[in-house]
């Protein structure tokens, strides 16, 4: 039961607790890390626990508790900690997800966009961290190994953060010279996930995910 829940929530929410968690904490790999370490923390806190009234909500905490915990230790980051320590202390364990998750989707798209990430990736990384498909499942889609999508993820991911880049909405004047590429990758997004979806008999969903 909590294997079956933890599959729903990860296909329905994922990209948006991801997204979430890397605006907050401005570190792509950070938020993909934690959130895995809350899916695996909620495999077994579910099972001998029970399934909690908002699992998305649940996930999204755990996992911005775990990076906080990470970012103390790594004693980095220092200026953000009193706040979010602040904002962690008062919100409820159980909470509608709406009230605690911010959908950071679109951000995160045009962060997957930047200039900065070659073409062939964009659309491989906003399967990635959006749609939420593994990198095998994404690596299928491309006809590559596996290893060469990591690679390639791997790569993207460097870019942006050695890059820098603003984990932001580009400001107005800068649309026009993304918007092209973003909306090229949402078709890509969504055509592969959706392929994805038909293969494996799942339902595709608006954003692109399959349920």
């Amino acid at each position: 039961m909590s294997g079956a829940a933890l599959e729903r929530v990860f296909r329905e929410a994922s990209g948006r607790i991801v997204g979430a968690l890397a605006a907050r904490f401005r570190d792509l790999s950070l938020a993909e890390d934690v959130f895995s370490e809350a899916c695996a923390r909620a495999l077994e806190d579910w099972s001998n626990k029970g399934v909690p009234t908002d699992p998305a909500a649940w996930l999204y905490q755990v996992g911005a508790r775990a990076a906080l915990d990470g970012l103390r230790r790594r004693q980095t980051r220092t200026r953000f900690e009193s706040q979010l320590s602040a904002d962690f202390a008062a919100q409820p364990a159980d909470v509608d997800d709406d009230a605690v998750i911010p959908d950071e989707r679109l951000r995160l798209i045009f962060i997957c966009c930047h200039p900065a990430v070659g073409v062939d990736a964009r659309a491989a990384l906003t399967l990635r961290l959006v749609c939420g498909l593994s990198t095998l499942e994404i690596a299928r889609a491309f006809l590559v190994s596996e290893t060469t999508m990591a690679q390639r993820l791997t790569r993207a991911k460097s870019k942006i953060a050695d890059a820098a880049v603003p984990f932001e909405l580009p400001a107005a004047q800068f649309w026009p010279e993304r918007l092209d590429a973003v909306l090229a990758t949402i078709e890509i997004a969504y055509g592969n996930a959706h392929e994805y979806a038909a293969a494996t008999h799942r339902q595709p969903r608006l954003d692109g995910s399959a349920v």
